[in-house]
C-alpha cells in the first residue's frame, strides 16, 4: 500500500499571499462558492490528518475561529510551547522536531487510519511549507488561486523558500474566476 501523502492545500491571492497583513482571510468570503465548496468536499474525502504551524493557529484563533485544530480530520500544531486560549486544550495534539522526524511521525499515523482518508493536509503557513520542501517531505501543492489582488500580506513562498521544481498535474477553473493548480514535487533522481 501505498504511504499517505503529504498535500500542501491553501488558497492564494493572484499575487501570492495566503492572508492578509494582519492575517485576516475575510478577502477570501466571496470566493466561497458551491462550486469552490464541492472543491474543498473533493480535497478533504482523502485527507486523514492535517497539521499546521504554530503561527497558523494562533492567527485562527485571533480570528475567532475557535479551535482550528479540532476535527475531523484530526489536527495536529507543530509547536514546542504549551495550547492556551481553546476551551480545552487537551483536545490540540502538538508535534516538535524536524521536518523529517514530524513527517515520519505524521505518515506513520495516517498509515494507521482506517478507510480512504490516508493523506496528511499542510494547511500552513508559508515556513512550516518551506521547512517540509527542504526536507523534501511536500508530495503535491493544491492551490486555489483567488482572483484578486492584495498588495502586501503573509506570502506563501516566504524570503528563503528552497528552488523546487513541480508538475502540473490539474488545472481547472471555475465561474468565479478561482483557479485550482495542483502540482507534484519532482524528487531529484537518487545517485546510485
Amino acid at each position: 500500500m501505498p504511504s499517505p501523502k503529504i498535500i500542501c492545500g491553501l488558497a492564494v491571492s493572484l499575487d501570492g499571499y495566503i492572508a492578509a497583513p494582519d492575517g485576516a482571510v475575510d478577502w477570501l468570503n466571496p470566493y466561497s462558492t458551491r462550486e469552490v465548496m464541492a472543491l474543498m468536499t473533493e480535497f478533504m474525502a482523502t485527507i486523514g490528518l492535517m497539521f499546521m504551524g504554530r503561527t497558523t493557529f494562533d492567527h485562527a484563533l485571533r480570528l475567532g475561529v475557535g479551535n482550528p485544530a479540532a476535527g475531523p480530520p484530526r489536527a495536529i500544531v507543530l509547536t514546542k510551547r504549551p495550547i492556551t486560549g481553546v476551551p480545552d486544550p487537551t483536545s490540540v495534539q502538538t508535534m516538535s522536531g524536524s521536518a523529517k522526524a514530524v513527517a515520519k511521525r505524521l505518515r506513520a499515523d495516517a498509515a494507521g487510519l482506517k478507510g480512504k482518508k490516508k493523506d496528511i493536509w499542510c494547511m500552513g503557513g508559508g515556513r512550516v511549507l518551506a521547512d517540509f520542501l527542504a526536507a523534501g517531505e511536500i508530495d503535491a501543492i493544491d492551490i486555489g488561486v483567488m482572483p484578486i489582488a492584495l498588495g502586501a500580506g503573509i506570502p506563501l513562498f516566504p524570503p528563503g523558500f528552497p528552488r523546487t521544481a513541480l508538475k502540473l498535474v490539474r488545472c481547472k477553473p471555475y465561474s468565479n474566476g478561482v483557479i485550482r493548480l495542483k502540482y507534484t514535487v519532482k524528487r531529484p533522481a537518487k545517485s546510485r
